[in-house]
């Protein structure tokens, strides 16, 4: 997703050669306007994974086959 925003055809074949040129000032001002969530607490990631669990075992019968957890 983020590659083809920032990167065009030529960029990601330096990327890929590992030989990636400066990034251009537009590129600069969208990464560096690019924030990361918090990280999650212990709790919080407890509760979403009972959450996750509690739905996967509501789910509709005959997924078992396409999906495991």
């Amino acid at each position: 997703g983020m590659a083809g925003t920032v990167f065009d055809a030529a960029n990601f074949m330096a990327l890929q050669a590992a030989t990636l040129p400066s990034l251009g000032p537009k590129a600069q001002k969208y990464l560096a306007g690019l924030k990361l969530p918090p990280a999650l607490t212990a709790v919080e990631v407890a509760e979403k994974v009972a959450r996750f669990r509690a739905l996967w075992a509501s789910r509709p019968q005959g997924l078992e086959a396409l999906c495991t957890v």
